[in-house]
Formats: structure tokens, sequence, C-alpha cells
């Protein structure tokens, strides 16, 4: 480059026929364009040396000057001072320019490798021109080259056909309220894979010298939904299994129905109600007759079979809210809430007689006990008088239903 201002310089300054002055200026300008301040001083000292020679030489185009000497030495000072004013404050608004655009280069460059990493892309939407643009990293999440972006109508096309009118109502909103929004969403790319995004964004409409747009970001969040399926998968396994280990501590293995610690925290939670309530509730207490004959005649094995026909039969013939709990060996509890008396027993007779009826071999009976809650009276308290009258029903001869006193 310097050689360039060197060549020009000497052909205008070694001839004295025209006024060449100018050549130097634009050799020079084009070394400030390529080298910046370094091209405007060492172009000026080029001009400066060749100039200087031509002048103790006696050349050069200020020779056509008519005046003295020291005149055309102070012409040629003054457009040595010219040549350097004119080209360094360009040399300075170059560099600061490149030093701009290295600047605003790398800001990109870290933008765009900061949403690669973050898998975030950013776009923006002219709202009267419905023109969208789209960074490198939106391209990458629709799984398009970004040769050019879509139209706003094939943007919205993008998304699941589920998801389309919530995107173009979530959109239009924002644009009629001069709003921020939010919204999850599914794509579907090209090749048919679906993707989740959230998208977020603003209104922009700050800027007066620029058209109203909406500025978002839009994030792959296609992993984080896929955890997200997973916990919940979780929570709901979690949840399906801590309720059968509840069904499995609350419930008899033998018969099915409710063990003696679910019975007996039913039956508190019937009194309570009651209490708070006014309403009536009662218990009914049942026992198989003879049963130590059955399995001593029969066996175990039989004489469970005629526990579990017994808590089948009598599971059968209660109501919707009445809970069959076994409270041990062949003794069964019936909690009966929103009973009366006459209702309990109503209910009682009814399992005595179909227990009584029941075909199986070998045939078995049962008695029963029946006890209203009187308003005060505990779990307890309640039980044991239930319980005495069952005794009375075993004294009165068996398979009979006794009500206390």
């Amino acid at each position: 480059m310097f050689a360039i201002v060197a060549a020009v310089a000497i052909f205008t300054f070694s001839q004295s026929r025209f006024p060449l002055l100018f050549l130097p200026m634009l050799t020079i300008l084009a070394a400030v364009f390529r080298l910046g301040v370094l091209g405007a001083t060492g172009g000026v000292l080029v001009v400066a040396v060749v100039s200087s020679i031509a002048v103790t030489l006696h050349s050069g185009p200020e020779a056509l000057i008519d005046a003295d000497p020291m005149a055309r030495s102070l012409f040629l000072q003054f457009y040595l001072l010219s040549l350097f004013a004119s080209s360094l404050p360009i040399a300075v608004l170059l560099a600061a320019r490149r030093r701009l655009v290295n600047e605003i280069s790398e800001s990109v460059r870290l933008l765009q490798l900061a949403e690669s990493v973050a898998n975030v892309g950013h776009w923006r939407l002219d709202i009267l021109t419905e023109t969208v643009t789209w960074s490198h990293q939106v391209f990458r999440i629709h799984g398009l080259t970004d040769d050019h972006p879509p139209a706003y109508a094939d943007a919205i096309n993008a998304y699941h056909p589920e998801d389309r009118a919530m995107v173009s109502s979530t959109i239009e909103r924002a644009i009629m309220d001069h709003q921020g929004f939010e919204f999850r969403a599914r794509i579907i790319r090209p090749d048919g894979e679906v993707r989740h995004v959230l998208s977020r964004g603003e209104f922009d409409g700050i800027s007066n010298d620029r058209p109203m747009a909406l500025f978002g970001v839009i994030q792959d969040i296609t992993a984080q939904v896929a955890h997200e399926d997973d916990l919940r998968a979780a929570g709901q396994r979690a949840a399906r299994a801590a309720k059968e280990a509840q069904i499995l501590a609350e419930t008899d293995q033998l018969t099915g129905v409710a063990n003696r610690r679910r019975v007996t925290q039913y039956l508190a939670q019937t009194i309570a109600i009651a209490l708070e309530n006014g309403r009536p509730m009662a218990v009914a207490l049942l026992d198989i007759d003879h049963f130590k004959a059955i399995n001593d005649q029969y066996g175990h094995i039989v004489g469970d079979q005629v526990i579990q026909r017994v808590a089948l039969d009598a599971s059968r013939q209660l109501r919707g809210d009445d809970m069959l709990g076994r409270f041990g060996g062949e003794e069964f509890v019936i909690v009966l809430p929103d009973a009366t008396a006459a209702i309990a027993v109503m209910v009682a007779e009814r399992v005595r007689s179909a227990v009584e009826a029941g075909r199986a071999s070998p045939s078995v009976t049962i008695s029963i006990g029946v006890a209203e809650w009187t308003l005060g009276e505990t779990s307890d308290s309640l039980l044991r008088r239930a319980d005495e009258a069952l005794y009375a029903a075993k004294r009165a001869g068996r398979n009979v239903l006794k009500l206390s006193a």
C-alpha cells in the first residue's frame, strides 16, 4: 500500500507541467481505508519525503505557482498539513467503526453460542407487514435451514394442530393489548418429530423510528417435558403403591374386609360425625356359632372357608356407608352410620338370615348383638354394650339377634 502511495507521489512530484496534487490524496485515502491510522500517518510521511526531495530538485506541481521559493515551500507544507488533517479523522472514524463492528460481531457470536448452549432462540414479528425474523437457533429448533424465515402463517402452521388456535390467539391478544405473553406448545418438524417449546416475549413498540412488533424467545423444552412426565408418572406410581399399601394395611387378608385397625378408625370417625351432626349411629357384633366345633370336625382350611363365606354373605346385605370388619377369629363388627336401633336391627337381621340361608356345607349360623350409640358415649363403651348383647344372643340359643338395652 505504501509502495503505491510512493509511486503515485513520485509520479506527481517528478513533473511540473500538470497540477496533479489530488492524486496523492486519493492514494492516501485508499491507505486509510486499508490500514486505518497507520495508513494516514504513513501515507502522509511518504508524500512528505517524496515532495521534499522534489522541492530540492526544483520539481513538482508547486513549481507552477508564480511565487518565490519561500512561498512555494509554505504552500507545500500547507498541502501536507491538509493531507494529514483530512485523512486522520477519517482514519480515526474507520478505526472506531472497525472496533464497533468487531464488538458487535463478538456479541453476536457469544449470543449465538449462548442460544445454542441453552437451546434458546429469538424472533421478531413486524406487526404491520407480518414479517418474521428468526435467529439461527430458532431454525435449529424447527429443524429447518436458515436460508430465509418463513411467512407468519407458515410459522403458525409449524405448531401442532391441537395447539395452533391457542398460539394464534395468544399472539393476537398480545398485539391487541400491547402486553407480554407466554405459552407452551408443540411444534412438528419437517421430518415429523414433535418438539415441546416454551415461548415468551414482549410488545416492541418503544422506538418511534421502528414499526411496532412482537419480540420473543423460544426454548426447546422437550427434555424438560419428558422429565416432568417421568416425575408425574413416578408420582402416580408412588400414589398407587401408597394406596395399595394402605389398603393392605387396612384389609383383613383372609376375608378381604376391613381389619380391626381400619374398622376401629371408621367407628371413631362415625361417632365424631354423629356427635357433630346430632345423627344416630349403631354397631353390630356378630360371631359364628359353634365355630370351634367346625374347626375340630372339618379342619382349619374349611374353617377359613366358613369365615370367608360369612364375610361375603354379610357384606352383601349392608347399606352403602356401612362397614364390615373382622375383629379377629370368627368375630365381625358392623359399623352403621346414620342408623337408629330399628334400622340397625333390620340390617343385622338381614345379615343373620343371609348366613343362615347359605347352602354351602357345612351350614353355619351367627349370633348378633346390636347397640345404638348414645350421646357422649365412647367407641369402647359402645362396643362393650354390643358385645354384651352378643353374649345374650348366644345364651338365648344362638342364631339369634339381641339389641342392647
